[in-house]
């Protein structure tokens, strides 16, 4: 329904009767970009032109604007939110949702809210002019006095619902509410009927130009029914304000979720957060997925971690504003060093009380600017501040994540924006740009890599962990066949082959294998597929990092073949996958080189230099962490997934355990972040529709997420956490103890203490046992694999137990601690027996007295 009012014998009277005052400085205020308080609500400008200005009108319930008119301008009111009382000096009547009210030059008029929630109308003046006001009743003490002053004016609109169109624009969609704002120009009726039809019209108004029909003139300023354009004619161009309901409605939270759960996202690890709310009801009511509620934003986005490294897919973490999204950053920057896909969905204040490019430090509540935090550790961070494109920045953000080089990936949504009302047709969506592959240089490369290994005599490949990224382990398995050249693993790589494959040398590096180290050190040709080479790998002396061998470097990062530690002879830029499969077709007809005399001294190796010393065994008052890994590894299955935390617990594990085929061991590889076991755990369990897991943890790195004790109970998750407890940080407690005179923060003495493990694990409601000694080991060790449930072992480790074998160093004349080359290891073996085994020049043991 529309109303036309026209001026009355009472409103002439009450014209003559009074004088208005002007403010002629008012068309010179610009009010674009501003909000105008009123002692009713507010006001704002949202289009303007000298022909014609629209205001956007928020009064609230029980209130109302002053009794007034505009003696020389034409007023239309369109009521787009609640049921407004309009009132003239004559009568009264009510307009609802889509209705309104054309009042002609010098009718007064009032306009009540009824609703609850108070009322937005769009007021549209013809034309644009500030002065031309005349208040002739007024609840607020306003009567005869100008349009408002200066102090009502504001340009902090971080509070109110606010729209602003550009009044230059030809063609544009916004969106306030249920409704879409549409501005087209039309030149001919039939593609304006067209039009109204395609966008469900509900009510219009004329911006520039006239539309004719036999009954009446449709003119700037006026407001239409799509019934008034029946037998419409446009004689010139016409720009129109289109007012259009949206149909099939879903607010964005639910589209979000919605939208995951479709893409197989279902697990969830989150902690619940205000600025999170409609996110985390939209997860509620999606009965698909499957919420895991940890007690720190850290173990979140560690457990989501976890479960990226056990499943391969996208892990998924949600957290409030503000210290919710801080709290998660430690494990968004393991997924980042790691390649591990990961989205994390972060809640934010109203996107107008964001600070954005103000100079402010904060604005909302809990509001801080995680998007530019983040930015360096992810490959994709963007704060939604445009409902419409949230399906874009869903599909980008996944795109990114799991393409290229994995990585995390990082969406902050406002709570306002979460609460947004969207149509699913609406949404705009992310293109991939489709790019032709130029293979040639590829094929260039592998075969100059075949020439050369053609020409070595002691190769080895080191197998990382771009092959399972790039899902290309039955490919390289194939390839390994065909060469038949000793494999090592990287720390990340490490579950990609089992102990007892016949090409496995190991795991090499700074905390590695004497055999393995003896391996890369002593080949004349390292072929790295998808590992970026990490200092753990190459060890600290990496400029003597296999000196006697050309180096064939295959990454699919460009930036890690030109890192300054180590210089490849053939720098390969591939997908592991792309690589192995080119390398397999050129290898069609290949013949095996007899590498039998560098296997078996590889294979000597192993013999000569075993992690599990036979002493261990026989240690009395303690668990030595080796003799544990080794018992443990033995009772495992294949099915089973371990998790290993930082310090002890990482590098022994990494030394000791023998892999069966399918076995997975997982870690915090890169970031090497105490804490992850336990979350890193829970999200591995979850990842493997939770079946047994173990997580092997240290009594520093368990302080450091104890809380997540709460979740695995509460879920009732098989994990199995067993602690290596020797009260302290022995990593910190080795390394002062080599450098420095004095400890400090790496046992009670130096200011660390921690409290009895065990009856804290029992408060949480979890079987526990204490292993203090190794005497009846094997048997223990089976009682709690087979129990059913949670399980929480504390493992009386000594304080004086080192992690060995590891890197040694050398000092120089001044002091400065040299570190050795990774082939010379503590403890260090007879010089003579050493030099014997190098098949290369070693370096000399003291460089400086040789």
């Amino acid at each position: 329904m529309i109303k036309r009012m026209n001026i009355t014998e009472n409103d002439k009277k009450s014209i003559l009767e009074h004088e208005c005052p002007k403010d002629s400085n008012l068309n010179n205020t610009n009010f674009s970009g501003v909000v105008v308080n009123k002692p009713w609500g507010y006001e704002y400008l949202m289009f303007q032109t000298p022909e014609v200005s629209i205001w956007m009108l928020y009064i609230k319930k029980g209130f109302s604007t002053s009794m007034h008119c505009h003696p020389n301008k034409k007023t239309s009111l369109l009521v787009i939110s609640g049921e407004a009382l309009c009132s003239t000096l004559n009568e009264s009547f009510e307009i609802r949702e889509t209705e309104g009210v054309i009042y002609n030059k010098g009718v007064f008029h009032i306009t009540e809210a009824l609703s609850e929630n108070g009322i937005f109308v769009m007021e549209v003046e013809t034309p644009s002019d500030k002065t031309d006001l005349f208040r002739l009743k007024d609840k607020y003490k306003r009567v005869m006095k100008a349009y408002t002053e200066k102090k009502n004016i504001t340009n902090k609109i971080y509070n109110y619902h606010y729209l602003f169109l550009n009044e230059n624009i030809n063609n544009s969609t916004n969106i306030f509410g249920k409704y879409k704002i549409v501005i087209r120009t039309f030149k001919n009726s039939e593609t304006l009927i067209k039009n109204v039809e395609n966008l469900g019209l509900n009510i219009g108004i004329v911006l520039s130009g006239e539309i004719y029909n036999p009954e009446k003139k449709i003119e700037i300023g006026d407001i239409f029914e799509k019934s008034n354009l029946n037998k419409a004619k446009i004689i010139s161009p016409v720009k129109l304000l289109l007012l259009c309901e949206r149909k099939n409605l879903i607010r964005l939270s639910d589209y979000v979720i919605s939208f995951l759960e479709k893409k197989g996202i279902k697990d969830v690890f989150l902690v619940s957060g205000g600025n999170l709310m409609y996110l985390l009801e939209s997860t509620r009511i999606n009965k698909n997925m499957n919420p895991i509620c940890n007690h720190h934003e850290q173990a979140s986005a560690m457990a989501a971690e976890g479960y990226s490294k056990m499943t391969g897919e996208t892990g998924f973490a949600m957290v409030t504003s503000g210290p919710g999204g801080t709290n998660a950053i430690t494990g968004v920057a393991g997924a980042w060093i790691d390649s591990n896909p990961m989205l994390v969905i972060s809640g934010q204040s109203y996107s107008t009380q964001t600070i954005g490019k103000s100079g402010l430090r904060q604005l909302g509540v809990q509001e801080i600017n995680i998007v530019n935090i983040v930015k360096p550790i992810t490959k994709y961070a963007v704060m939604v501040r445009d409902p419409k494109k949230i399906k874009y920045h869903l599909e980008k953000a996944l795109y990114l994540a799991n393409s290229g080089r994995p990585g995390p990936v990082w969406i902050d949504i406002p709570i306002n924006i979460q609460m947004a009302m969207i149509e699913e047709k609406e949404l705009d969506s992310f293109i991939i740009k489709e790019t032709k592959k130029d293979n040639s240089m590829l094929i260039e490369n592998v075969k100059c890599a075949i020439e050369m290994i053609n020409n070595s005599k002691r190769p080895v490949i080191v197998l990382g962990n771009g092959v399972r990224l790039a899902h290309a382990q039955k490919d390289f398995f194939e390839l390994a066949e065909k060469l038949s050249i000793p494999i090592v693993t990287t720390r990340n790589a490490n579950d990609l082959i089992w102990e007892e494959h016949p090409l496995y040398a190991g795991r090499p590096g700074s905390f590695g294998l004497r055999a393995a180290n003896f391996t890369v050190q002593n080949s004349d040709l390292i072929l790295s597929i998808g590992s970026r080479m990490a200092l753990a790998v190459t060890g600290w002396a990496y400029n003597d990092f296999a000196r006697g061998a050309k180096k064939i470097l295959v990454d699919i990062d460009e930036a890690e073949l030109k890192k300054p530690i180590i210089k490849p002879d053939l720098a390969i830029n591939a997908d592991a996958k792309c690589f192995i499969v080119e390398m397999l077709k050129q290898l069609s007809n290949y013949e095996k080189k007899d590498l039998s005399e560098w296997k078996a001294k590889i294979k000597k190796w192993k013999e000569k230099y075993p992690i599990c010393l036979p002493e261990y065994k026989e240690i009395k008052d303690s668990v030595n962490t080796y003799y544990f890994t080794d018992v443990l590894s033995k009772k495992l299955e294949e099915s089973d997934v371990v998790v290993t935390d930082m310090g002890m617990s990482f590098q022994c594990v990494m030394q000791a355990f023998k892999l069966k085929e399918k076995e997975r061991l997982l870690t915090s590889a890169g970031l090497a972040a105490m804490g992850f076991g336990l979350p890193g755990a829970i999200g591995a369990c979850i990842g493997n529709n939770k079946k047994r897991t173990i997580c092997i943890t240290g009594d520093g790195g368990l302080m450091m997420n104890i809380q997540e004790l709460q979740t695995v109970v509460h879920n009732n998750l098989p994990i199995k956490i067993f602690v290596f407890n020797n009260n302290g940080y022995s990593t910190m407690r080795e390394t002062q103890k080599a450098y420095f005179e004095g400890l400090i923060g790496a046992e009670k003495e130096s200011g660390v203490s921690f409290p009895d493990l065990v009856k804290v694990a029992q408060s949480f409601n979890i079987k526990t046992k204490k292993i203090m000694t190794q005497e009846n080991l094997e048997k223990e060790i089976e009682e709690i694999l087979n129990y059913p449930g949670p399980f929480f072992c504390d493992i009386n480790v000594s304080e004086s137990q080192q992690v060995m074998p590891k890197q040694g160093a050398f000092r120089r004349p001044d002091g400065k601690p040299v570190p050795r080359p990774i082939e010379d290891m503590l403890p260090y073996i007879e010089r003579e027996e050493f030099e014997k085994e190098m098949i290369i020049d070693p370096i000399p043991f003291d460089p400086y007295k040789e």
